[in-house]
C-alpha cells in the first residue's frame, strides 16, 4: 500500500493536505493511508514523505536504517501554494514541466537514487500543493490538465516502486476501461432572440461599423422574421445523453411561462438546475473536485470574439479536438457545454456538436450524461480493496455491472469467486457485481521468463 507521513509540523494544513490526496487518490482509483509513525510501515509498502523542508542525507539515512520499506519519495511542500494566488505571482512561478506547468521557484525536477535495497524520489517541488491551487483557485490556469498530467507522472513513479514480490491494485477510472469521459450539454441561457426590441437595436446599432454586414442581416431578420431561432429544443433532442443546465435566476425568460414550462417538463431528469458558479468550465483538472460541480473543459461562448465574431470552424474544431486529446492522454472527463443562443449565433455549432456525439460513439470513450458520471464515480468511490500477499478482496454495497482492476506488479490472476472474471494481460475485468457479496481474487507470480510487456 502508499503510506503517507505528514509532517507534524504541518499540522495546521493537514485537513487541506488530507483532501487534496482523497481527491488524488480518488482520481488514481488507488489506495492510500495516513501513518503517523514508522512501526506502520511494511516491507511491500511505497512511502510518501510529505515535509516543511528536504530532509538532510543523514535524517534520510536515519529514515531508511528504521524503515521497513524499500521504496520512498520524499515531498516538500510549499506553504504558498495553499493559498490563493495573484496572476502576477502565478506568472513568476510557472515552469514548465513534462510538456505541462507547474508552480515552482527552481526548475522543476524529479531526482532518483536507487541501490540494490532501495529507491529513492526526490520531488523539487511541491506535488500536492500545485493540485491544491489549482483545484481550488486557478482552474483555467492552462489549456492543458495540469492536475491530470502531474498526478500521471505521480503514477509512472510509483509503477517504477513495485518490485517482483509486491503489487498493488488500482480501480481504473472508467466502467470498462476507456480511455476517458465524453459529456454533452446544454445551457439554456435564452429563449428569445426579438423579444426585447430596444435591446437587439441597441446590440445591432453597437456592431454595426466593425461588422456592418453582420449587423445589417440581423437588422432584417428582427423586422422581418417570425420564429425564434434560440428556441433549440427540437434541434437538440435527438442528442443522445445531452444534460440540460439552467442557471437560477435566470432574467431572460420566464420558467412559468406555459409553453417554456411545457418543454421544461419533458426534459425530466436530464435538466438540472445549477448556480452560475457550478458550471465554471475547469482545465487545469479534468475531474469534478466534488460533488456539486460540473466537469466541463469548453463552453461554446468560448470560441465567440464578440456579437458578432466569432473563431472559424476549423479552428473551432481544433480547440475542441486538443481538449479531447488531453483527455485521451491523461484520462479524466471532456465536457462540453452549447448554450441555446450559440446554438444559432455560431453557425457551425450544431456541425460540432454533431461531430463529438459521432466521437462518443467510438468504444474506447465513457459517452454519459453528467448525472450519470456522478453516479459511476461515486460508485466506483465506495469500493473497497482489501490485499494480501497473493489476493485481492473485493466488497460494494451496491450492485455494479462491471469494474477494471490494474495489477501493479508481477502478478496474474490464479482463481477466483464471486462475479465474472475475466482478465487481459494485467487487467481484472469483473461483471455482475451484486451488493454484499465476497469476491476473492487469488494472484500467483508471473515469472520473468515469461514476463508481459505491458
Amino acid at each position: 500500500m502508499i503510506k503517507f507521513i505528514i509532517d507534524e509540523k504541518l499540522e495546521s494544513y493537514k485537513k487541506q493536505i488530507q483532501g487534496i490526496i482523497d481527491l488524488s487518490f480518488d482520481f488514481l482509483g488507488l489506495q492510500y493511508e495516513i501513518i503517523s509513525g514508522l512501526a506502520e510501515l511494511n516491507l511491500e509498502d511505497i512511502l510518501v514523505c510529505y515535509s516543511l523542508k528536504r530532509p538532510k542525507n543523514r535524517e534520510i539515512m536515519e529514515l531508511l536504517k528504521f524503515s521497513a520499506c524499500t521504496n520512498i519519495i520524499f515531498v516538500t511542500i510549499d506553504l504558498s501554494l495553499y493559498k490563493k494566488l495573484s496572476n502576477e505571482k502565478l506568472k513568476n512561478l510557472k515552469k514548465e514541466f513534462c510538456g505541462s506547468y507547474v508552480l515552482t521557484e527552481n526548475a522543476p525536477s524529479v531526482e532518483e537514487q536507487k541501490d540494490k535495497f532501495t529507491r529513492c524520489i526526490f520531488y523539487n517541488f511541491d506535488l500536492l500543493g500545485n493540485i491544491f491551487q489549482f483545484v481550488n483557485f486557478h482552474q483555467n490556469f492552462s489549456k492543458k490538465p495540469i492536475c491530470n498530467s502531474i498526478l500521471c507522472h505521480f503514477y509512472e513513479k510509483l509503477q517504477d516502486c513495485a518490485s517482483d514480490d509486491t503489487f498493488f491494485v488500482k480501480k481504473q477510472l472508467w466502467p470498462n476501461n476507456e480511455k476517458f469521459a465524453l459529456s454533452l450539454s446544454a445551457e439554456i441561457d435564452e429563449l428569445y432572440k426579438w423579444k426585447s426590441y430596444p435591446k437587439a437595436l441597441k446590440k445591432i446599432f453597437g456592431g454595426i461599423f466593425a461588422h456592418p454586414i453582420a449587423a445589417c442581416r440581423e437588422y432584417f431578420e428582427l423586422n422581418f422574421k417570425n420564429d425564434e431561432p434560440y428556441w433549440n429544443f427540437p434541434l437538440l433532442e435527438d442528442t443522445p445523453n445531452l444534460t440540460y443546465y439552467l442557471l437560477k435566476n435566470n432574467k431572460n425568460f420566464a420558467t412559468a411561462e406555459k409553453n417554456v414550462a411545457k418543454e421544461l417538463q419533458k426534459l425530466g431528469p436530464r435538466l438540472i438546475t445549477l448556480e452560475a458558479n457550478q458550471l465554471q468550465a475547469s482545465k487545469s483538472f479534468l475531474f469534478p473536485s466534488n460533488g456539486e460541480n460540473f466537469a466541463l473543459c469548453l463552453k461554446s461562448d468560448e470560441l465567440k470574439k464578440g456579437h458578432y465574431s466569432y473563431l472559424d470552424e476549423t479552428a473551432a474544431q481544433t480547440t475542441i479536438s486538443s481538449y479531447t486529446d488531453s483527455a485521451y492522454h491523461t484520462g479524466g472527463i471532456a465536457g462540453f457545454c452549447f448554450r441555446f443562443s450559440d446554438l444559432y449565433d455560431i453557425p457551425y455549432s450544431a456541425n460540432l456538436l454533431g461531430n463529438l456525439v459521432k466521437l462518443g460513439k467510438k468504444p474506447e470513450i465513457y459517452f454519459a450524461t453528467q448525472t450519470q458520471i456522478h453516479e459511476w464515480l461515486s460508485l466506483r468511490k465506495q469500493v473497497k480493496l482489501i490485499t494480501d500477499k497473493d489476493s485481492i478482496e473485493v466488497a460494494s454495497n451496491f450492485d455494479i455491472d462491471s469494474l477494471v482492476l490494474k495489477i501493479i506488479g508481477n502478478f496474474e490472476v490464479d482463481s477466483s469467486t464471486g462475479c465474472k472474471v475475466k482478465t487481459q494481460n494485467n487487467l481484472i475485468c469483473l461483471s455482475e457485481i451484486k451488493k454484499y457479496t465476497s469476491i476473492k481474487i487469488s494472484l500467483k507470480k508471473f515469472y520473468k521468463l515469461n514476463k508481459r510487456i505491458d
